[in-house]
């Protein structure tokens, strides 16, 4: 895609609103991709949630389109532009990201949950895929594994998987065909082992209610 544009003259933007600041076990997915965008935009990630702050990075480029006479730049803010308490929250949890090594730990965390997903999609009939990278990764669910068949909508199977983690004390909704896994930076080992064995007794517990057996 980075070829694509640079050959037909297009910005490459990157949504990393989710991605950014470590999720992916990397600072950012165009860190994890090894591409360089022309727009990165993010947000939550860079205060971790606790203050609402987002912003957008551009290459010189792009940037310089922002910069100069009032014949040659775009000009484009709000009320709340440069907020001082979100830029100080940003600040501060950058801060610990770095003096925690968080990203390094979502990168090892990463590892073990995706050797987790890979053993629990052997085992259940159910999960026709398990894919995604550092602390944001899934399972597809199907109703049949080769041909990617889904669950009619009537099954509810969302909703049964929703209710069985509930009783295990896992609190993740569960659409349609997706069971999204995405901790926090911060878990531990412990409590990823912990998260994966609930997500394994949850899909045993739907399947046989389905009438299938976990192998």
């Amino acid at each position: 895609m980075r070829e694509i544009c640079d050959r037909y003259g297009v910005l490459l933007i990157f949504d990393e609103v989710i991605t950014g600041f470590g999720r992916l076990g990397t600072w950012f997915g165009a860190d994890y991709f090894g591409v360089v965008p022309d727009i990165m935009s993010f947000a939550k990630g860079i205060t971790s949630g606790y203050f609402p702050y987002g912003g957008s990075i551009a290459t010189r480029r792009v940037a310089d389109a922002f910069q100069g006479g009032a014949d040659r730049t775009f000009k484009h803010m709000f009320t709340y532009t440069g907020h001082p308490a979100g830029a100080a929250a940003a600040l501060v949890n950058l801060d610990i990201l770095e003096r925690e090594a968080l990203v390094d730990s979502a990168r090892a965390r990463g590892e073990q949950l995706r050797a987790r997903l890979a053993e629990t999609m052997a085992r259940h009939p159910i999960v026709g895929d398990a894919r995604g990278a550092g602390l944001l990764q899934g399972l597809e669910l199907v109703r049949d594994r080769e041909t990617k068949e889904h669950f009619p909508a009537e099954v509810g199977l969302g909703a049964r998987l929703t209710e069985s983690l509930r009783k295990r004390g896992v609190w993740l909704r569960v659409p349609a065909f997706i069971l999204p896994i995405a901790p926090p930076l911060v878990v531990s080992a412990q409590e990823l082992d912990q998260l994966c064995d609930a997500v394994d007794a949850a899909l045993g517990e739907v399947e046989r209610g389905l009438g299938l057996s976990p192998r």
